[in-house]
């Protein structure tokens, strides 16, 4: 899934994923929450070579690594929010009586 700067995404996993080769960051909470939404504010690359969103709404409590990168989060984590238009004017027209009479 391909992530832009400023869409909005909606947490679907907050579990706690480790990956072998950095076993200092076992220790480190997870700051994001299943089910809030949060806006990308940058997609990179990162020294694992995998992919990592930084999130607008989560500042990193954590001096960045030792390469100067702060901390990202894996997009799997997340889904892109769908904003749908709603249109409630045909329940709103059931609510105005009508003025045409009906014969029985």
């Amino acid at each position: 899934m391909t992530f832009r700067v400023g869409q909005k995404v909606v947490c679907v996993d907050d579990a706690p994923k480790f990956v072998d080769q950095y076993p200092y960051r076992r220790k480190l909470p997870i700051s994001v929450k299943k089910g809030e939404i949060y806006t990308i504010s940058g997609v990179v690359l990162t020294p694992a070579g995998k992919i990592g969103v930084y999130l607008l709404e989560v500042k990193s409590a954590y001096p960045p690594f030792k390469d100067g990168m702060e901390r990202t989060f894996l997009p799997e984590r997340f889904r892109p929010v769908v904003e749908r238009k709603t249109d409630i004017s045909i329940f709103t027209a059931m609510l105005n009586p009508s003025k045409q009479e009906i014969e029985a």
